[in-house]
């Protein structure tokens, strides 16, 4: 979205890239979401919530499980969630392995659920919850995913 809007609320979290960690994480997603509905003009609703939660729990399951796998210990991951006056926007880093951008230009028959595979789904299910995903390396080996969803 190209519009400007004014930042309303800002809140980051950095956690260990450790599966043990994801309750921190609904926790702080948990805060944020509280805090919307006091002072956003559009409060999310109950479904936009759980879309744009499942979407960004993808994205740092991902990160635990693939960007920090191969590294001899895991290291942490950065969540910054910021509410405009009309979208959310998400932007999750990390110092892990560079993420290939293959699975984001995948898309699947929906109607024929028998051609769907049975893992590997989660960037999918992020890119179809959100209503744009995207991910870039920058030049200091940062991986850096952005999620955004305007609020309706």
């Amino acid at each position: 979205m190209n519009t400007m809007s004014e930042l309303l609320f800002e809140q980051e979290c950095v956690l260990p890239a450790q599966i043990e960690q994801l309750q921190h994480f609904h926790t702080f997603i948990n805060g944020f979401w509280q805090k919307c509905k006091e002072i956003a003009p559009i409060a999310p609703d109950e479904a936009w919530d759980m879309l744009f939660t499942t979407a960004l729990a993808e994205i740092v399951a991902n990160i635990i499980r693939y960007a920090y796998a191969p590294l001899p210990a895991p290291g942490d991951i950065t969540i910054t969630m910021r509410l405009f006056e009309d979208r959310v926007v998400a932007r999750v880093c990390d110092r892990g392995v560079a993420y290939t951008n293959e699975a984001l230009k995948e898309t699947w028959d929906h109607d024929d659920l028998f051609t769907l595979p049975e893992g590997g789904m989660g960037l999918v299910i992020a890119k179809t919850a959100v209503d744009s995903l995207g991910y870039r390396r920058t030049k200091s080996g940062v991986n850096c995913w952005r999620l955004s969803k305007a609020l309706s």
